[in-house]
């Protein structure tokens, strides 16, 4: 039996041959993934290429990959620690990390059906667990591990709990409110299938608490990995962004800045941050007035995207945990 992947025997050369002399900023030799990647990002920077391969594009090497991107590689961050130190580890993880955002990008934005699936990647060994142990540790050094799966806060008036599928149609009630989404950078939920994708995602990323008043869940809270480029100075510190979403029939009642500060002493107390970042777009004065009360202070404006394509300007605000 031979070990062929599903691909490579549908690799065919569509190309026509090098047979005169051309002008062109860039010659690339190999059609492997480095060099169809290399000739991507220099055409889309305006450069004219010409990419040359003695047998099949995608071939060699690259026509045998499993089609996996993961920066969990083996043992890899310990070894590169023993010589490098911690922050170098983080910069090489950081890069696999950039790589995979660029890979899933570049999918989106070409129209590539490839039946990309995220889904969670593993470590396992038989007989060598101390290098699992120290692999664990160096994640645990610099990242903060969040996960509320089995995390309850209480306040005066809320349970702040981890989302169930039994909070489907409290979720889609309000998610589907004309205005309550888009404070936030989405539109409303035009479907509970909507609702139960955004649903499954906050429980397999166990990042978002569900905000519960009186038995009925009423809206999100969320604790996010910030961006490094809004944020370059604080790079050394361990901090996270959240964000957050109210049902529009409990505006006005203090619930927000009561859950917010919740979980500022979760983050401060439990999981010890150095410092958390909140923003909101500078037309939004309700989060304005929660981040506010709640003891943040603006820092930087910025640039935000909303998820139906539109650049609005927002307020970056930092809480730093003295």
């Amino acid at each position: 039996m031979k070990n062929i992947s599903i691909w490579s025997e549908e690799l065919k050369n569509n190309f026509p041959s090098l047979d005169k002399d051309i002008s062109i900023d860039v010659l690339i030799i190999g059609g492997g993934i480095t060099g169809i990647n290399t000739a991507y990002h220099l055409i889309d920077s305006g450069l004219s290429v010409c990419l040359v391969e003695k047998n099949n594009i995608g071939g060699g090497v690259t026509s045998k990959t499993t089609g996996k991107l993961t920066y969990l590689q083996d043992n890899m961050c310990s070894k590169i620690k023993m010589f490098h130190g911690l922050d170098k580890t983080k910069l090489y993880v950081d890069s696999q990390k950039e790589a995979i955002k660029l890979a899933v990008d570049i999918i989106s934005k070409e129209k590539i059906n490839c039946n990309l699936e995220k889904v969670k990647s593993y470590i396992f060994c038989s007989n060598e667990t101390l290098k699992l142990r120290e692999e664990e540790r160096i994640y645990e050094d610099f990242g903060i591990k969040v996960d509320v799966s089995k995390v309850i806060l209480k306040t005066e008036r809320l349970i702040l709990r981890a989302w169930t599928l039994d909070d489907l149609d409290d979720f889609y009630e309000y998610a589907k409110v004309d205005g309550v989404g888009q404070m936030a950078g989405w539109l409303p939920h035009e479907n509970k299938e909507k609702s139960l994708m955004i649903l499954n995602m906050f429980i397999e990323e166990k990042k978002t608490f569900a905000i519960e008043y009186k038995g009925k869940v009423i809206g999100s809270l969320g604790i996010e990995e910030y961006d490094e480029n809004e944020l370059p100075e604080f790079k050394d510190k361990k901090g996270r962004e959240i964000g957050y979403v109210l049902s529009k029939d409990y505006w006005g009642l203090g619930i927000m800045p009561e859950a917010v500060k919740e979980v500022i002493n979760y983050c401060f107390n439990e999981l010890k941050l150095e410092f958390l970042a909140c923003g909101h777009f500078t037309d939004n004065n309700q989060s304005k007035r929660v981040q506010e009360k709640c003891g943040f202070v603006h820092y930087r404006l910025v640039k935000h995207e909303t998820r139906y394509g539109i650049v609005k300007d927002s307020w970056l605000s930092i809480l730093e945990n003295k």
